[in-house]
C-alpha cells in the first residue's frame, strides 16, 4: 500500500515511467554535488528559499519547473544577454529553458517544489552580492 511522505524529507527520482523515493541524508546534498548519488531522471522536491543562493546552477539535459509554494522570490536568468530576473509569486510556476544558468532571490522567506533534470546539472559560484 502507498504511504504518504513529504516531498521536504524525501526527494522523488522520477524516471521513465518509475518513481523511486530518495532519502534526504544530511550529506544528500554533498553527495549529489559529488557524484556518490545520482539523479535519473528528474527531481522533485520540495524546499525552503532563504536568502540568495550561494551557487549558479543549469540543466543541460531538461527543463526546470520551478513552483513557488510560498513567499515571494526572484529567479535571476543568464540567457547571454546579461541577467533577467523573473518575479514569483505564491501560486506561480516557471519553467527554467535547459542549459540557462540561473539562481534564486528570496525576497521573503518562501517555499518552492521543484522538478529539475538531474542529470548533467552544473554549478559554479554567484560571484558578487545582490544589491537591494
Amino acid at each position: 500500500m502507498p504511504e504518504p511522505f513529504d516531498p521536504g524529507d524525501t526527494f522523488i527520482d522520477i524516471a521513465g515511467d518509475a518513481a523511486t523515493p530518495i532519502e534526504v541524508t544530511e550529506t544528500f546534498w554533498s553527495d549529489l554535488m559529488s557524484g556518490r548519488v545520482t539523479i535519473e531522471g528528474f527531481m522533485m522536491a520540495r524546499l525552503p528559499v532563504t536568502g540568495t543562493s550561494e551557487h549558479w546552477e543549469r540543466h543541460p539535459e531538461g527543463e526546470e519547473i520551478l513552483y513557488l509554494l510560498s513567499g515571494t522570490v526572484e529567479v535571476v536568468l543568464d540567457e547571454g544577454a546579461g541577467e533577467n530576473r523573473v518575479r514569483l509569486d505564491a501560486g506561480r510556476a516557471l519553467i527554467v529553458p535547459r542549459g540557462v544558468w540561473h539562481y534564486i532571490d528570496a525576497v521573503t522567506a518562501s517555499e518552492m517544489l521543484f522538478l529539475t533534470c538531474g542529470m548533467g546539472t552544473e554549478h559554479k559560484p554567484v560571484s558578487r552580492p545582490i544589491e537591494r
